[in-house]
C-alpha cells in the first residue's frame, strides 16, 4: 500500500478530487473496483494498521480486480494493479511534490490529476502513525464518504465498493464492530475472492472457446489463400531476377532504350500540345494528319465534304416526298460521317496519352539501381518465408482442432452459464466480453453471502426469516425504467431496519419466463416482488430475442400455487387485473389499478419494505407505502388483497 500524505489540506478535499468524474478511473483503471474501508474513530487506527500491514495476504485474484483505498489519518493508502499487466507493484514516490498539478502514478503514464489549488500543499510520503490525530482525521474521512454515498451509521464499520466508471451505485458490505479484522477477511475478502475465482474461470473458458473458433477460422483462410499468394510472390521474384541480370549484362542497351523512349515521349507530348491548341475539327484533323494514320482520316474528311455537297445540291424549297426522303438519308450520312471523323480525330490524342504513361513506367524500371532490385528481392524472399511459416502454423492449428475438444468445452461453458444464472447473474453480464466486475459484489450481497449478516445467518438458531425475491424486467422495446435505482434504494433501506439480519434480498434482473420457474424452485422465497412494465394482459418480461412478452394472471396463479409464497408484490402498471386472479392462491397480493409512475413505484417499495422489516403488519406496510407516494403528490394506484394482519418478522 502507498501513503498519500495530504499535509494541511482538508481530507474531504482530497476525497472529492479522488472521486471526481475521471479521478477514480485514472487511479485504478476503468475495469477495476475501488474499495474504501470505513471505520469510526474508536477502532480506526488499529483497523487501518492491520489492513495495511497484511495487504499482501489478500488473494492475487482479489487484488487483480479490486483496488483498496484506506484513509489513514490525513493520508490515503493505495494498493494498485497495473491495468494492462499481470504484475503487481507499489508506488515509490516518496517526497515528490505535486505542485505541477499532475503526477504520473506508473511507468505507463496513468495519471491522477488534482486541482492546482489543492496540489500546492499536497506532498507524498510514507507515514503509519497511529494516534489521536490519526483517529480524528479518519473519522472525518468516514463521515465524508458516509454523507456522500448515504451510508447509515449502523452499517459501519464497512467496505464501500465503487465501479471506477460509475459512482452512482455504491455497494456497502457491513463488517462486525466486535471482531472487525476477522470479519474483514471472513465476511468480505474470502467469499469475494472465492467468487471472483469462479467468475474468472467462466470468463477464461468463454475466451478460450472464442479464441479457438476465431483462430481456426483464420487458419483455414490462411491455407486457402496460400497458393495464390505464393504464386504472386514467385512471379514477382522471377521478374526481379530478370531485371537484375539485365543490369549486369555488359551489352546492356538500357541507355539506348531510354533515349528512344525519351524521344518518343517528346514527340507524343508535342502532338498532344498541338491537338489541345486546335479549336475546330478541321484544325484537329490537320494535326492528326501529321502522324502515320493521317491518310485514313483525310479520306474520311473528304467523304464528309462530298456528302455535305450532295446534301446541299439536293435541297429544294418544294421537295416532293420521294426527294425529301433522299434528302433525309443524305443528312443522316453527313451526321454519321461527322461523328466518325470526330472520334477519329480524338483517338490518336487518347492513344498518345496512354503511350506516354507506358513510357513513364518503362523509364522508371530502367532507372532502378542494383541496390533497389536487391532490396526488393530480399523483401519478396522474406515474405515467402513468412508465408511458409504462416501456413505451417495454420495447418498445426487446424490439426489441433480435435485435441481442443470444442464440443466438450462448449457443453462445459453452457453448464457454467446455467450455474451462474441460478446464482443470480444476469444473461447480459455473462455474455459480455468485459463485464463490470462490481456485479460480482452486487450478486454476493443479493445472495446474502458477504457482510456481517452472513455470519449472523449461519449462527442463528431461532427466529423468523424472510427471503425476498426481487424480479426486474425492462425489455429493450419498452419504455426505459430506472429499476436499478429502485433495487438499490430497497437494498439500502433493508440494511437499516430492525430485523435486517433476518432478511435476505435476492435480485434477478432482465428475467425471462423460464427464469420464474427456476428461481421459485431454487430460492423458495417468502415474498416475490416484480418491478417493470405491465398491462391488463399481464406483467411484461423478456423473451429469447430480447423482445417482450406478457405473462397473464392465470399463468402466474398456476406458477405460484403451493410454492410457499406468502406475499406477491406486482409493482407494475395495471397489475390489479392479475392480482384478482392470483388472490385465491396467495395469502396476500399487492397490485395497481392504473399506470404507475417510476418514482411512485420506488417510493412505495422503500416505505413498504422499511415497515415490514421493522416488524409491523402487512397492512401497516401497505399504508406507509401509499402515504409515501401521496406525500410527494404522486398518484397512489396501489391495492392490496389478502390478510393485512400478517406479520412476517418478529
Amino acid at each position: 500500500m502507498e501513503i498519500i500524505a495530504a499535509g494541511d489540506v482538508a481530507l474531504d478535499a482530497v476525497i472529492d478530487e479522488l472521486l471526481s468524474p475521471d479521478g477514480l478511473r485514472r487511479l485504478i483503471g476503468h475495469r477495476a473496483i475501488a474499495c474504501f474501508a470505513l471505520a469510526r474513530a474508536a477502532i480506526a487506527p488499529a483497523f487501518y494498521e492491520e489492513l495495511i500491514r497484511n495487504v499482501e495476504t489478500i488473494d492475487a485474484t482479489m487484488r487483480q480486480h479490486v483496488a483498496f483505498i484506506v484513509f489513514h489519518g490525513n493520508a490515503s493508502s493505495i494498493l494498485r494493479r497495473h491495468p494492462h499487466r499481470s504484475a503487481y507493484y507499489e508506488y515509490h514516490v516518496e517526497g515528490l511534490s505535486l505542485s505541477s498539478g499532475t503526477v504520473e502514478l506508473s511507468q505507463q503514464r496513468s495519471e491522477l490529476r488534482f486541482s492546482d489549488d489543492l496540489t500546492d500543499a499536497v506532498r507524498w510520503g510514507r507515514s503509519h502513525e497511529t494516534n489521536e490525530s490519526v483517529a480524528k482525521a479518519s473519522e472525518v474521512a468516514a463521515s465524508h464518504l458516509a454523507r456522500r454515498f448515504g451510508i447509515p451509521e449502523t452499517a459501519m464499520p464497512c467496505l464501500l465498493f465503487l465501479a471506477a466508471t460509475d459512482l452512482s451505485q455504491p455497494l456497502v458490505v457491513p463488517l462486525s464492530s466486535d471482531e472487525t479484522i476477522k470479519s474483514l477477511y471472513n465476511d468480505a475478502l474470502a467469499p469475494i475472492s472465492d467468487e471472483l475465482h469462479l467468475v474468472e474461470g467462466h470468463w477464461e473458458l468463454k475466451q478460450d472457446i472464442k479464441w479457438h473458433l476465431e483462430g481456426t477460422r483464420r487458419a483455414k483462410e490462411t491455407v486457402a489463400r496460400f497458393d495464390a499468394n505464393k504464386s504472386l510472390l514467385l512471379e514477382k521474384n522471377e521478374q526481379l531476377v530478370r531485371d537484375r541480370k539485365a543490369l549486369d549484362d555488359p551489352d546492356n542497351d538500357n541507355v539506348a532504350r531510354a533515349r528512344c523512349f525519351i524521344e518518343e515521349r517528346a514527340r507524343l507530348h508535342a502532338f498532344r500540345v498541338q491537338h489541345e491548341a486546335a479549336r475546330t475539327l478541321d484544325e484537329k484533323i490537320a494535326v492528326v494528319a501529321t502522324i502515320a494514320d493521317g491518310v485514313a482520316i483525310l479520306a474520311l474528311q473528304q467523304q464528309l465534304k462530298t456528302a455535305e455537297e450532295e446534301r446541299k445540291a439536293a435541297f429544294r424549297p418544294d421537295l416532293a416526298d420521294s426527294q425529301r426522303q433522299d434528302y433525309r438519308a443524305l443528312s443522316s450520312q453527313v451526321n454519321r460521317l461527322r461523328g466518325e471523323l470526330g472520334t477519329a480525330a480524338q483517338r490518336p490524342y487518347l492513344v498518345a496519352g496512354t503511350r506516354i504513361r507506358e513510357i513513364d513506367q518503362e523509364l522508371s524500371l530502367l532507372s532502378r539501381s542494383k541496390a533497389d532490385l536487391d532490396k526488393e528481392t530480399a523483401s519478396v524472399e522474406s515474405n515467402l518465408d513468412w508465408l511458409e511459416r504462416e501456413r505451417t502454423s495454420a495447418e498445426a492449428t487446424i490439426a489441433n482442432e480435435r485435441q481442443f475438444g470444442l464440443a466438450d468445452k462448449t457443453a462445459e461453458f453452457e453448464r457454467s452459464k446455467s450455474d451462474f444464472l441460478s446464482r443470480g447473474y444476469g444473461s447480459v453480464f455473462l455474455h459480455q466480453d468485459v463485464p463490470p466486475r462490481i456485479e460480482v459484489i452486487r450478486v454476493l450481497l443479493n445472495r446474502g453471502e458477504i457482510g456481517v449478516k452472513r455470519r449472523n445467518h449461519a449462527q442463528r438458531k431461532s427466529g423468523s426469516m424472510l427471503k425476498i425475491l426481487f424480479l426486474a424486467a425492462n425489455p429493450l422495446k419498452t419504455g426505459r425504467l430506472d429499476l436499478e435505482k429502485e433495487i438499490h434504494a430497497v437494498d439500502r433501506e433493508l440494511q437499516t431496519v430492525k430485523f435486517r439480519d433476518q432478511i435476505t434480498l435476492l435480485v434477478s434482473q432482465a428475467i425471462q419466463a423460464d427464469d420464474l420457474v427456476r428461481l421459485l424452485r431454487d430460492e423458495k422465497p417468502d415474498i416475490v416482488h416484480f418491478s417493470g412494465h405491465g398491462s391488463p394482459d399481464g406483467i411484461i418480461v423478456r423473451d429469447e430475442r430480447n423482445d417482450y412478452r406478457p405473462i397473464p394472471g392465470p399463468s402466474l396463479a398456476r406458477l405460484l400455487k403451493d410454492r410457499g409464497v406468502k406475499l406477491l408484490v406486482l409493482n407494475s402498471c395495471y397489475s390489479e387485473a392479475q392480482a384478482r386472479v392470483i388472490d385465491s392462491s396467495q395469502s396476500a397480493v399487492v397490485g395497481t389499478t392504473d399506470t404507475l409512475d417510476d418514482e411512485a413505484a420506488r417510493r412505495f417499495s422503500v416505505a413498504f419494505y422499511r415497515t415490514l422489516g421493522n416488524g409491523h403488519t402487512l397492512a401497516d406496510a401497505f399504508r406507509d407505502g401509499g402515504d409515501a407516494v401521496a406525500l410527494h403528490d404522486l398518484p397512489d394506484v396501489f391495492q392490496i388483497r389478502g390478510d393485512g394482519h400478517a406479520v412476517y418478522l418478529s
